[in-house]
């Protein structure tokens, strides 16, 4: 649900689809804007991805998801037309750069 609106599948499929483009457009214009900083091993760069975790398996995915280096930030359990259960997750990471760049 969106705002308390139930959403069916592709409308909620739509969302994250959005939410992702917004999130990619949001990490470009940070990129740019910092491109002038620093790159030493104090400078952190993180990539950021946004995805649903189907209920039953959220455990295993998350841990798929750690295993990988990703941090989950933010989840949230949404429901969709059908009562489906997922969880709608913000994860970041290190970027490759300041994994390099780290001891």
């Amino acid at each position: 649900m969106v705002l308390g609106i139930r959403t069916d599948a592709a409308e909620q499929s739509a969302a994250t689809k959005d939410a992702l483009t917004n999130l990619t457009t949001i990490t470009q214009v940070i990129s740019s804007s910092t491109a002038h900083l620093s790159t030493g091993p104090m400078q952190e760069r993180w990539e950021y991805m946004v995805t649903a975790l189907p209920d039953p398996s959220f455990e295993k995915d998350a841990k798929t998801l750690g295993d990988a280096g990703w941090e989950i930030v933010t989840a949230r359990r949404a429901s969709n037309a059908n009562d489906e259960f997922s969880y709608e997750v913000i994860a970041k990471r290190r970027t490759s750069a300041a994994m390099a760049a780290s001891p």
